[in-house]
């Protein structure tokens, strides 16, 4: 067997019944038990109102995932150890947990922060992020050049997700259109993340961040801000200042995975999503996803 990479999803994947999902998985109550002493507010009881249009809102819809994933990591490792550990995005403070180089309560305390300062700036900007489907990256590149809009996240081959205004983005589509794109879609976001829109909010969080301590990762972690392999506290605490403001480069992190070794991919948390994407970059590797109780018991058979 080759080597194993547990990935961590990040914003946009949430839904509304995700909550039933793990509810009968070991360390449930535990999670959830140490959402509400750190958030200040209970985040099940959140859940249990299944409202999409709740779940939608950045304040929420962030500690729903990373509960969600770590409660399918705390269950998954039962099963199989990683070799490597990296997430999208928000999917990256998962991984940073699932590391040890920071504890649960305060993963918790960040990603209620982290929440708290994107959600206050999306009331100020109506931005947005859209996803766009068959065009080169070079190519959108080129075109973006005389519009406000920006390069949020790389995430495989023809897929590439802008920031911007919904003016401007709604403005860019056209153009993307008449340079056939192939497909673009608003994604389910309420703001203008990894842009420079979110640079107030960026500022905010550092400053917040600034004052935890990290430990060294058990677990070699590959994180989007250097794309290097991390075990150093001082260097992953610096990728988690630096990556709001600043692309995912999720297509880099997972090339660089399997330059390392890993032909495993399992994704840890709510949806499907980094499985498609993978799957698109590296269509001979092995990816699983696990999200379900149903799914840990495939994953007991086949490991």
């Amino acid at each position: 067997m080759g080597k194993v990479a547990f990935i961590f999803p990040g914003q946009g994947s949430q839904s509304a019944g995700m909550v039933d999902e793990i509810r009968k998985m070991d360390y449930f109550d535990n999670i959830f038990k140490v959402a509400q002493g750190s958030l200040g507010y209970s985040l099940l009881e959140v859940l249990n109102k299944k409202d999409e249009k709740l779940l939608e809102k950045t304040f929420y819809s962030q500690p729903a995932i990373f509960a969600h994933s770590l409660i399918c990591f705390k269950n998954l490792i039962k099963i199989i150890k990683p070799d490597y550990l990296s997430g999208h995005s928000l999917g990256e403070f998962s991984a940073v947990v699932a590391s040890t180089a920071l504890s649960l309560s305060d993963g918790f305390k960040l990603i209620g922060k982290r929440a708290e300062v994107m959600d206050s700036i999306t009331k100020e900007n109506s931005g947005g992020m859209m996803a766009v489907l068959g065009l080169k990256d070079e190519v959108v590149m080129k075109l973006l050049e005389d519009y406000p809009v920006y390069a949020a996240n790389f995430n495989c081959d023809g897929q590439i997700v802008l920031s911007g205004k919904n003016e401007d983005l709604i403005e860019f589509e056209e153009v993307l259109r008449e340079n056939k794109a192939k497909r673009v879609l608003h994604l389910k976001v309420s703001g203008a993340f990894h842009s420079a829109y979110v640079k107030k909010a960026s500022d905010l969080f550092k400053e917040y961040l600034t004052s935890f301590t990290f430990k060294d990762a058990k677990n070699p972690l590959i994180l989007s801000y250097d794309l290097n392999i991390n075990k150093d506290a001082l260097k992953i605490k610096k990728n988690l200042l630096e990556q709001m403001i600043n692309p995912v480069k999720w297509r880099h992190i997972v090339e660089n995975l399997s330059n390392e070794g890993v032909d495993i991919f399992i994704e840890v948390g709510p949806g499907k999503v980094l499985k498609g994407l993978v799957r698109r970059i590296l269509p001979s590797s092995k990816i699983f996803s696990v999200s379900t109780e149903k799914d840990i018991k495939y994953l007991k058979e086949i490991f």
